[in-house]
């Protein structure tokens, strides 16, 4: 795993963990626990789709799939150019899936320009411009 620029602070993060505040459990964790409670129950939607807890899971592992069919490693980074609707979410949870750090907000980071420069995707393993039959 590479080192990220970050704000994380080890001693703060056991603090947090000794008094409850925080948890060992992912995102995925946590989609995974309920879509096994409560599998039919509304989970996410957009102007296009509204997903179950179940569907949700089901798409997010599919994308998980595809992902690790890319031969992505635990921390490597893969970098999104989308808008917010649910795609963004599931495929940011297929990464929490298996430990890949996703950076979900290029669209707001970057002019077009700069997103179509070879050099600003070097340190990514997987480019937004590959096309990926998960994206509708």
């Amino acid at each position: 795993m590479g080192r990220y620029l970050t704000l994380y602070e080890p001693a703060a993060a056991n603090a947090f963990h000794a008094a409850g505040l925080w948890r060992d459990e992912t995102h995925y964790d946590l989609l995974t626990q309920h879509a096994t409670e409560r599998p039919e129950a509304f989970a996410l939607r957009d102007r296009a789709r509204r997903l179950s807890y179940r569907d949700l899971k089901e798409w997010v592992d599919t994308v998980a799939g595809e992902l690790h069919t890319a031969d992505l490693r635990r921390g490597e980074r893969v970098s999104l150019w989308m808008s917010n609707r649910v795609e963004t979410v599931v495929a940011y949870l297929a990464c929490a899936r298996d430990g890949y750090a996703c950076n979900p907000s290029l669209h707001r980071n970057y002019t077009t320009g700069e997103i179509g420069s070879p050099r600003s995707w070097a340190s990514n393993r997987l480019h937004p411009r590959r096309k990926n039959p998960w994206i509708s």
